[in-house]
């Protein structure tokens, strides 16, 4: 394991006894956990700082450049929490946009933050209006990708956006199998799951259909979604309804340390125990524990269509 802080290589100076690296394929900052053993109060006397860069590398594992979101002295340890946003990312903003297209959002957002800005497989619509009230930016970009069915993530000074069909419809990267003594949990929350979404906003109208869903079950959009044409409440209304059926088949496993499975990778499941749940996933979620040598791989099953 190598540890880089503020770009200089200190894996040798320091006792490290805690490293969970966590990934998210969306909506989520990553996050950084590092604790040492700190007896002489080294920590202290280098004056670390919110704000300061930090990266960890094991093998195929690479944190990217993170930044410290905390910091803990406690009884002979100390304690740094990291995240992949950058701190100006807490800031909290209202601004309007006539005519402004996506990618001008997200290179505005990025270049604000000092990230480069990169998409993937998503189309650059046109918004004639639309308003960013008393959010972060991160935060409105977020919610405005979700109504278009995309995905947000921040990773090593790179503000990130990807069409979550497209990725969840690729081919599967790798097997992976989770044996007789596995470690696993699978949820079946489909009952949940809507048919039909009807949006309304002001006279436009949208809405969208799930086949696979129980038809009773209609989504009815509580909060006001702003739409500026029946299309583009046609395209939110997909978007709503991918976000709230799209965690229907839900699990989590374990195993040794995976430091080539990042969120948002496609694999197929092979499981002993629970054969139904075999099959391709998206991973969501992970958390790498580099210490103990093990890996937590959170998952759904890809949403079909739509």
């Amino acid at each position: 394991m190598r540890l880089i802080y503020e770009g200089t290589d200190i894996t040798r100076k320091v006792a490290i006894n805690r490293c969970e690296h966590e990934t998210y394929a969306e909506s989520h900052a990553d996050t950084l956990l590092l604790r040492f053993s700190d007896a002489a109060s080294k920590w202290d006397g280098w004056q670390p700082r919110r704000g300061d860069k930090v990266q960890v590398t094991e093998g195929a594992a690479n944190t990217g450049t993170m930044y410290i979101s905390g910091l803990t002295a406690q009884n002979g340890l100390f304690t740094l929490r990291a995240t992949s946003m950058p701190l100006t990312g807490e800031n909290v903003g209202s601004q309007t946009w006539d005519n402004v297209r996506l990618f001008q959002l997200g290179g505005d957002i990025a270049k604000k933050h000092g990230l480069s800005f990169k998409p993937y497989g998503v189309t650059n619509q046109l918004y004639p209006f639309i308003r960013q009230g008393s959010q972060t930016d991160f935060e409105f970009l977020n919610l405005l990708c979700q109504l278009e069915g995309y995905a947000v993530v921040i990773y090593d000074k790179a503000l990130i956006i990807y069409d979550e069909h497209a990725r969840e419809s690729g081919e599967a990267a790798a097997d992976v199998r989770v044996g007789a003594d596995g470690r696993f949990t699978y949820t079946d929350n489909s009952a949940q799951a809507y048919g039909m979404i009807e949006l309304t906003s002001g006279a436009l109208r949208g809405s969208f259909s799930d086949p696979s869903a129980p038809a009773e079950r209609v989504l009815r959009t509580k909060s006001p979604i702003d739409c500026m044409s029946t299309t583009e409440a046609q395209r939110f209304a997909r978007g709503i309804l991918r976000q709230a059926n799209k965690n229907a088949f839900v699990g989590s496993f374990r195993r040794r340390l995976m430091a080539d499975v990042a969120a948002a990778s496609v694999l197929n499941l092979i499981t002993e125990k629970a054969s139904n749940w075999s099959g391709k996933i998206f991973v969501t979620r992970t958390r790498n524990d580099f210490v103990r040598g093990e890996s937590k791989i959170f998952f759904r099953k890809p949403l079909e269509g739509y």
